[in-house]
């Protein structure tokens, strides 16, 4: 008979929470919306915040995004054809969505003003 494994949770994060909430955040004032609109209000509003995510946001889109197939470093280094095909597939896929791929990351950098961002995987069906 295999030993019983116990599969809880084991610690905890540390953070302050009730009811599901982190209540973690020393300023009061950035807490919930309030804390949204501060956030918001200082991204827009302050000329040095706004520049440097101004900057983040034209460096990060103005990369060139590629996506490499795997190349196993124990054969001849060639990639396998599988791999090509799924690099292209992938890279298909990228500049494929109803949104560009610039507008999806700046979407993606509203984490730099509010510390997380929130997004849905919407699949397509492609034929």
């Amino acid at each position: 008979m295999a030993p019983r494994v116990d599969l809880g949770e084991l610690g905890t994060s540390g953070l302050k929470r009730t009811t599901g909430f982190v209540y973690d955040e020393f300023l009061v004032q950035l807490r919930g919306i309030q804390g949204i609109r501060t956030y918001r209000e200082m991204s827009d509003n302050d000329p040095v915040i706004g520049a440097v995510l101004y900057a983040i946001e034209k460096v990060i889109t103005r990369l060139e995004w590629r996506v490499d197939p795997y190349r196993d470093n124990t054969s001849d280094g060639e990639p396998d054809t599988k791999d090509v095909e799924t690099a292209q597939f992938i890279e298909s896929c990228i500049n494929d969505m109803s949104e560009t791929w610039d507008s999806t990351l700046s979407e993606i950098l509203s984490m730099c003003i509010y510390g997380w961002t929130f997004h849905e995987i919407v699949y397509k069906t492609r034929g």
